[in-house]
């Protein structure tokens, strides 16, 4: 029970009222009992005063005529609580002369022998000062008396007599008493009431801290949306209303960390990098989808270590030590599999005290960039050297007719043929690359108009007519009827149509047969170029798109090939809103569709 700040407020108040009631109740009954012994000591100061003007105690010759001064001295009125004696000093030792009681017993006894006088009081009145003592009885203090000595002096001054008053304070003490006791009736009711109060005031406070408690609790368990009246401006109004401000302050923080951590959880989760989270032991502390299907991690698994896994991609690094380095910071290349390369960023993370707590990795899937990188490389080397061949022919040729052969005009102009045609093929060859670059780079501006499908075909077709015909080689082109036009460049669209039946004309055999069908399918717009050739392997067909890229390099090359005349068709085709496919099985022959779809010039370039 006294654990709780109420009942400790209520015994504080407690203690306060008791010690405050007790030193003033001590004060008050001090205070009146110095008042009324200095009243009573005043009142037998008086009567002495009065007793010393008597007729027969002014002369000196006092004790002479001691019938008359003992009446006289029992005859005056005193209380009667007081006693007092008439002491005379002749002889040794002060007798008593006389009694206000008429106590026969006392007349001419020494004062020394007398009970009732105090020796003490005595001695220091003989030295001709007032001297007054409070008496408390031993073993009852009710039995208090208040003693008083009053010497009197004869005309040269010196003490002829003492009077000495006693007076019993038995009445004082009881007033005291009964003043004590009231006042104890009176403490207990402060303390009762106190106690009632205190409990009622205590309550008053108590019950906010304790509704802010209970609050502060749910808030703890998670239940945010918690209000605390404020029902005073006081402190424990003001406490409310700072509880108020908190929880709103919380409210807003937590919902501000829980939108900052959703940003960063849906961040995590489909952000096309792999991230995982390790300890300075190679524990997982986190990771992302992509970064458990790399690594196949169970979500239920706990604790699981990725270290061994990483030291498995990179046997050549102490992937311990790496991680356990202070510059832990840099990037390794991780081939998961053929398809699935990737580029691991690293860097340490810090806890709030600074200290290193682990380390963070980023995979970046660079699977086409290495690809891409591939090809480049092929591409260059691809252009180096079907370079490399025409410039080294041409060299030749060109170092043989320095040398004489100019002489010999038969052989001189059938060598300057062979340069003339390299230098047509390296024109070809930067033709064909400029055209591409252009395109990549969206430079191309073409003029576009309606290109009748029917017209282009017949041009097509009245072009390329004496190249099959010199390989005895059927050409047929249809094209269905009322087929809409096309909007698009009709130049280019001429030179796709062109680079797929050159193809097809080129890699099918002497007799063989090319077919050529337009046609519409729904809002699309196709053409079909069907062959008997040779056909391309199945594990070309994915490539057969690419710059410089050929199935039969040789035999590509004497047919004066570029290897850049699909990639071409491909770009502008799709730069026309279409697309390009081709189909081939080996020995048997090729299918390339070229398919547009039908709309409005903005739509298709």
């Amino acid at each position: 029970m006294f654990k709780s700040i109420r009942w400790r407020l209520v015994i504080i108040y407690f203690l306060l009222v008791f010690i405050a009631v007790t030193v003033v109740g001590v004060f008050i009954l001090d205070r009146l009992r110095s008042q009324q012994e200095e009243w009573t000591l005043n009142n037998m100061l008086q009567y002495a005063e009065q007793v010393q003007v008597l007729p027969s105690l002014r002369s000196d010759e006092w004790v002479e005529n001691e019938s008359q001064l003992v009446e006289s001295f029992t005859n005056w009125p005193i209380a009667q609580t007081d006693q007092a004696y008439l002491l005379s000093m002749d002889g040794t030792a002060p007798r008593v002369l006389s009694n206000s009681m008429g106590a026969q017993n006392l007349l001419g006894k020494s004062a020394y022998e007398t009970e009732v006088i105090d020796n003490e009081l005595i001695f220091n009145a003989l030295n001709g000062e007032k001297e007054n003592k409070i008496k408390r009885g031993t073993y009852q203090p009710e039995d208090t008396v208040a003693h008083l000595v009053v010497p009197l002096f004869s005309v040269n001054g010196e003490i002829k007599g003492l009077i000495y008053v006693t007076s019993d304070l038995e009445v004082m003490n009881q007033v005291l008493s009964s003043s004590r006791s009231i006042l104890f009736q009176g403490m207990a009711l402060a303390l009762l009431l106190t106690v009632i109060l205190g409990s009622i005031l205590s309550r008053s406070i108590t019950l906010p801290i304790q509704a802010v408690t209970k609050k502060a609790s749910k808030m703890a368990e998670g239940d945010f949306d918690q209000k605390v009246d404020v029902k005073s401006n006081d402190e424990l109004g003001q406490l409310a209303m700072m509880f108020n401000s908190l929880t709103d302050e919380l409210k807003k923080t937590i919902s501000q960390l829980s939108e900052e951590s959703s940003k960063m959880e849906a961040l995590f989760t489909n952000m096309a990098d792999g991230l995982i989270a390790i300890d300075p032991m190679g524990k997982l502390l986190h990771a992302n989808p992509v970064a458990r299907r790399l690594f196949v991690i169970d979500e239920t698994e706990e604790e699981q270590n990725v270290l061994p896994m990483l030291q498995e991609l990179r046997p050549d690094i102490q992937m311990d030590q790496l991680i356990a380095s202070e510059d832990a910071r840099g990037e390794l290349m991780l081939e998961f599999s053929p398809e699935d390369i990737y580029r691991a960023h690293y860097a340490p993370f810090l806890n709030d005290k600074g200290e290193r707590s682990g380390l963070i990795l980023v995979f970046q899937d660079i699977t086409e960039q290495n690809k891409l990188e591939i090809m480049r490389r092929e591409f260059v080397a691809n252009v180096s050297h079907e370079l490399k061949t025409p410039i080294t022919t041409i060299k030749s040729y060109t170092e043989t007719i320095m040398d004489g052969v100019l002489d010999d005009k038969e052989l001189s102009t059938k060598f300057l043929g062979v340069i003339d045609n390299e230098c047509d093929r390296m024109t070809r060859i930067v033709r064909d690359l400029l055209q591409l670059s252009s395109m990549d780079y969206q430079e191309t501006k073409w003029e576009l108009t309606e290109v009748c499908l029917q017209d282009l075909l017949e041009m097509v077709d009245l072009k390329m007519k004496i190249s099959a015909q010199g390989k005895k080689q059927q050409l047929r082109v249809r094209v269905e009827p009322e087929l809409p036009c096309l909007t698009g460049n009709r130049d280019a669209l001429e030179q796709v149509v062109l680079n797929v039946i050159s193809n097809a004309i080129k890699y099918t055999q002497d007799g063989g047969a090319i077919d050529v069908h337009a046609y519409s399918e729904g809002s699309q717009l196709r053409i079909r170029v069907r062959d008997n050739g040779s056909g391309i392997p199945q594990e070309d067909l994915d490539r057969i798109f690419e710059r410089f890229y050929r199935v039969n390099k040789a035999r590509s090359r004497a047919m004066g090939g570029t290897g850049l005349g699909l990639s071409i068709a491909k770009q502008i085709v799709e730069l026309h809103g279409g697309n390009i496919s081709i189909q081939s099985v080996l020995g048997e022959g090729t299918v390339v569709e070229i398919c547009f779809r039908e709309g409005s010039a903005q739509e298709l370039v």
